[in-house]
């Protein structure tokens, strides 16, 4: 073989990419737990206090009713950063950066030791622009042809340049991407953004799909999905049932009322799969000593378990998709590995 029979490029493999690992499942499980910590204000009520000055005409008033909201965010905002600072440092990292536009919240911490970066996104609150985000689930269909849920592309887009900005000053790191629920989302839709060679991988918990089978065709680093036994949010959007009521709806005849409208308001919801390899945290009991983690396992697997589990606890699909739940499985699990 001569060197004309293969670009340069081949020579030069992604080498920051990493397997899977327990250890690093849990500790991406814990920086995206941290996400959560409201660093920009823990009562952000800036929409009350616009209310309260659109009531005043004093001028007096209005200063003495501003600078009261501005004094006790920062003061709120300076006591959580002190927060999320410490429980970043307690994993051996540092932040590095905090990104705040609109609904969207990030955090980029660094393992200075190992040099490596973590780019976690803040999960769904109870915030009505989280909400809207993720119920805006029709598809935004890319100049490429592939498809992504709007409401998700919109949110990452607000910190888009912000995230693009600070993880290319970051040269010599090997970067993880990572997020809860809609910041899983979040995390798998930057991966695609960025889809550098220095990312090693991108770990979600408890994420709704986000794409088509398309939108992942072109991810170049390895995607972790982690499942929490009967935690409903990996099933939604509910892509078997749109697909399956979309071809009833095509074996009636379109003369019938409400079938064509129904055809094409279903359309744009259709086609949302998962990305990556999963892996399955099963139901257990409180010690974990029956805990096990599963790798892709097939679709009557996960029924027949999360029957069982759903029986036993009706409120299972909520509870299991709590943050704190990934977090003290997985521990559990990487400390028991860890011992073999």
């Amino acid at each position: 073989m001569t060197k004309q029979d293969f670009p340069e490029a081949l020579l030069k493999p992604p080498i920051a990419r990493a397997a899977y690992s327990d250890r690093t499942a849990w500790i991406m499980a814990e920086l995206s737990r941290i996400a959560y910590i409201r660093f920009e204000g823990k009562e952000n009520r800036l929409e009350q206090a616009i209310e309260a000055l659109t009531a005043l005409s004093d001028k007096a008033a209005i200063a003495k009713t501003l600078k009261t909201f501005l004094t006790e965010n920062t003061q709120s905002s300076n006591k959580e950063m002190a927060k999320l600072s410490q429980e970043v440092n307690s994993l051996k990292y540092v932040i590095s950066n905090t990104f705040n536009v609109g609904g969207t919240q990030a955090i980029l911490v660094t393992g200075e030791a190992d040099k490596i970066a973590v780019l976690a996104f803040r999960g769904t609150e109870k915030d009505f622009r989280d909400i809207k985000t993720d119920l805006n689930a029709r598809f935004y269909t890319n100049s490429d042809g592939t498809k992504v849920h709007s409401g998700f592309r919109d949110a990452y887009a607000l910190i888009k340049d912000q995230v693009t900005e600070a993880v290319n000053e970051l040269k010599d790191y090997k970067l993880y991407i990572t997020g809860h629920s809609l910041g899983g989302a979040l995390a798998l839709i930057a991966t695609r953004d960025l889809n550098s060679d220095c990312i090693s991988a991108c770990y979600t918990f408890g994420s709704p799909r986000v794409g088509n089978v398309e939108f992942g065709e072109d991810i170049k680093p390895p995607i972790y999905r982690v499942v929490n036994a009967a935690d409903v949010v990996p099933h939604v959007p509910p892509s078997y049932i749109v697909d399956g009521t979309y071809f009833v709806l095509r074996l009636l005849p379109e003369s019938l009322i409400l079938v064509k409208p129904a055809k094409v308001f279903i359309k744009g919801f259709m086609g949302y799969r998962h990305h990556g390899d999963m892996r399955f945290l099963t139901a257990c009991k409180a010690d974990y000593s029956n805990l096990k983690l599963r790798s892709n396992p097939d679709l009557f697997d996960r029924l027949g378990s999360w029957i069982k589990r759903v029986i036993t606890n009706k409120k299972a699909g909520f509870t299991d998709h709590g943050i704190a739940n990934y977090c003290n499985k997985l521990k559990a699990y990487a400390i028991k590995r860890i011992a073999l």
